[in-house]
């Protein structure tokens, strides 16, 4: 029978608590259990509830107990395996359970056509509770209609020995009607179990159906996260390989720079580092909005200075903006907001493209960088707004709607600033991953301007605080030791040191280095982070533990990686490391780096 408890039994057989995917058919025994599986209680209950309104059945006990003994018996058999069958056939319904069911069926019609066969009338109360009991009978079947064939054989069991016995009393008009009407409901009930079995189905096949294509999606999506990791893991060890050797040749086109070269070399030089350097910036353009594209970048929040990002930003883009005989300077209008939550990398990324950007189209102007607070209605809406003037060429409204998308140039500069396009780009899709508006500005008066708003999320002042080993060993010479498995970029600085007159050792390895570390004691270290064995973090870790171990003064580690890897900056600083140079490598770099820890 059907018992609406039964989910909540403990040893519930859906697919959900078990964590099994069921077939359809070990599906419909598990639902045939779960409809039958109290029926037997009824069955018993409903015997035992007729025998005591009933009077007349007491007329012959010993038969009203063998009916009760039977049902009873098999009431313990249906219960016992209901609560033991997941263990002992894993939802495969036994035939001894099949047996109960339809043993039970039996049993009850008869002991029906029993009583009705006794000489007497029943009483009112004892008809009520035989009409009743029939009937949910009867309803309990169909509800097991996931099984037609044992619907049918349970409607034949209830009704086959009560109709017989009707039938068979033709000449009692009353028998005979009744007989007539229960055939009349067993046509019903065979219909509605038939259209029940056909719903049951549709609905289990239409479930395995989804549950197959939800399995076929599940696997698609690993296998394009595999893909994109990848893909992810090919442009980043490519884009590794692209940048040393252009690494190599921007250090070494610098160092010639440098040098005593006639008016035709210094040319062909200065294109050489141009050129090298136009192609690092690309490559570096094509993996941001590769990463951005892809949503590979993890956006952070910390405690931040918008007073402090705005003058680190000018502070590195000084010397790019001098040679075009541009000024540029920081407005502040924060109202002594300074202080706000945000990813400071992704942040100072944004400002340094777009005044790299105006710094490109600008020649012998001016370029200011403005930071407002705009308080809204509601704190949630108060804002930061940046932006970035120049004045360099208009830009019109076509090209407005257009220069925000990817591979897109406004073509208002000369050829020799031209690039990608990628830049803009990256910009509008990094602020919407930071929760704010890009925007422009353009007019015949006043150049361009770039702004760019996002949320205001109040900050805590943090004390400015300088890393604790502050500087190298001052009671020995200087050594640098250089760690660079790339041969090109061990010639680049060590030629570098030999201009500084700084005496260095090299190593290629992680080991080497270790080892390196331990024989010659160096006070400055040079550490690329992508070793052939162990990475550069995990030598710095080990550098530090024996340094601890043995009460030695600690040398200075400075890590020497590729340009944007915010977050390989982060893990270098958490090893130990004191600081980060930037590849590529420069003469002016490499002296600022070493004279400040120094």
């Amino acid at each position: 029978m059907n018992n609406s408890t039964d989910k909540h039994r403990p040893f519930s057989r859906s697919i959900s608590a078990s964590g099994i995917e069921l077939t359809p058919k070990q599906q419909s025994d598990q639902d045939l259990l779960d409809q039958s599986g109290m029926g037997g209680v009824f069955f018993t209950i409903g015997a035992v509830a007729l025998s005591m309104v009933e009077p007349l059945i007491w007329q012959k006990p010993l038969v009203a107990i063998v009916f009760l003994s039977l049902l009873a018996v098999m009431m313990v058999i249906r219960l016992y395996l209901y609560f033991t069958l997941p263990s002992m056939t894993g939802f495969v319904v036994p035939k001894l359970y099949i047996g109960c069911l339809l043993g039970n069926a039996a049993v009850w019609g008869v002991y029906a056509a029993w009583i009705v066969s006794l000489p007497r009338d029943l009483s009112a109360s004892g008809a009520i509770t035989i009409t009743l009991s029939a009937g949910a009978a009867c309803g309990g079947s169909v509800a097991m209609a996931m099984d037609l064939r044992l619907t049918r054989a349970l409607l034949m069991c209830y009704f086959l020995p009560l109709v017989g016995f009707l039938l068979w009393n033709f000449s009692n008009t009353q028998l005979l009607t009744v007989g007539f009407l229960l055939i009349v409901f067993w046509v019903y009930l065979y219909l509605l179990s038939n259209k029940q079995f056909h719903a049951y189905w549709k609905m289990v096949n239409s479930t395995e159906k989804l549950r197959k294509q939800t399995q076929e999606l599940a696997e698609a999506r690993n296998e394009a996260i595999k893909a994109n990791q990848m893909r992810a893991d090919f442009l980043a060890h490519i884009s590794h390989e692209i940048r040393t050797p252009i690494n190599g040749i921007i250090g070494i086109a610098g160092d010639l720079v440098v040098s005593p070269l006639d008016d035709g070399q210094q040319d062909q030089v200065n294109v050489v580092l141009q050129s090298g350097k136009l192609a690092l910036g690309l490559i570096n353009d094509v993996m941001d909005f590769s990463d951005i594209h892809h949503d590979s970048v993890m956006i952070g929040q910390v405690d931040v200075d918008l007073s402090d990002v705005g003058n680190d930003t000018l502070n590195v883009l000084e010397p790019v903006v001098r040679p075009r005989g541009n000024r540029i300077e920081l407005i502040d209008k924060l109202q002594g907001k300074t202080w706000i939550k945000v990813d400071r990398l992704r942040l100072q990324q944004l400002l340094t493209n777009l005044l790299a950007n105006a710094n490109k189209f600008t020649l012998n102007g001016r370029i200011e960088l403005h930071m407002y607070y705009l308080p809204g209605l509601r704190p949630e809406q108060n804002l930061i707004r940046f932006e970035v003037h120049d004045e360099g060429p208009i830009i019109t409204a076509v090209q407005q709607k257009q220069i925000l998308e990817a591979y897109q140039q406004t073509g208002r500069s000369d050829p020799s600033a031209r690039g990608a396009g990628l830049g803009l780009a990256i910009c509008s899709r990094l602020i919407k991953l930071l929760g704010g508006r890009l925007g422009i500005k353009s007019d015949l008066q006043h150049g361009s301007c770039f702004w760019f708003e996002i949320p205001f999320v109040p900050g805590v002042p943090v004390a400015k605080h300088r890393p604790t080993i502050t500087k190298a060993d001052t009671h020995r010479p200087a050594v640098v030791l250089v760690v660079e498995d790339n041969l090109m970029n061990q010639k680049v600085i060590m030629a570098y040191l030999n201009k500084l007159q700084y005496t260095f050792v090299n190593a290629e390895s992680g080991q080497q280095a270790f080892d390196a570390c331990i024989q010659r004691r160096p006070t400055h270290i040079l550490m690329d982070c992508g070793l052939p064995d162990i990475s550069g973090m995990e030598v710095t870790r080990r550098i530090r533990k024996m340094e601890q171990e043995q009460g030695l003064p600690p040398c200075i580690i400075i890590a020497v990686t590729a340009y944007g890897a915010g977050t390989i900056i982060d893990e270098c600083f958490a090893s130990g490391m004191n600081d980060h140079l930037p590849k590529p490598v420069t003469l002016r770099t490499l002296q600022s780096m070493l004279d400040k820890w120094s």
